[in-house]
């Protein structure tokens, strides 16, 4: 619901001072566990963008293999890891947060 004045919306908009605020330096942002999989995506995007991927084998296959330690969990690798227990519906009820979705 885009509804700005539903409950659940203003409650939502009543934590983003936890997460943004603006100090004398500029912009600053908390994030929940860090940005290293946003940075390394982000990376990998650009090299990817200009085609420079086969250039760098060894490195974009270390950042596959991160991404989906880290994040993907639809593979056979990361099913394997312990974070998969957790995308259970019963887990995903329990801690109110998908693991790969946030």
């Amino acid at each position: 619901n885009n509804d700005i004045n539903v409950t659940s919306v203003q409650n939502h908009m009543m934590r983003i001072p936890d997460y943004l605020w603006v100090a004398e330096d500029g912009m600053k942002m908390q994030g929940y566990n860090g940005s290293q999989c946003w940075d390394t995506s982000f990376a990998i995007q650009a090299l990817s963008e200009c085609k420079l991927l086969d250039e760098f084998p060894v490195m974009s296959q270390k950042v596959w293999t991160y991404l989906e330690r880290a994040q993907i969990l639809s593979t056979e690798v990361s099913q394997a890891s312990p974070a998969y227990a957790y995308e259970s519906a019963a887990n995903r009820e329990k801690f109110y947060r998908h693991v790969s979705e946030g």
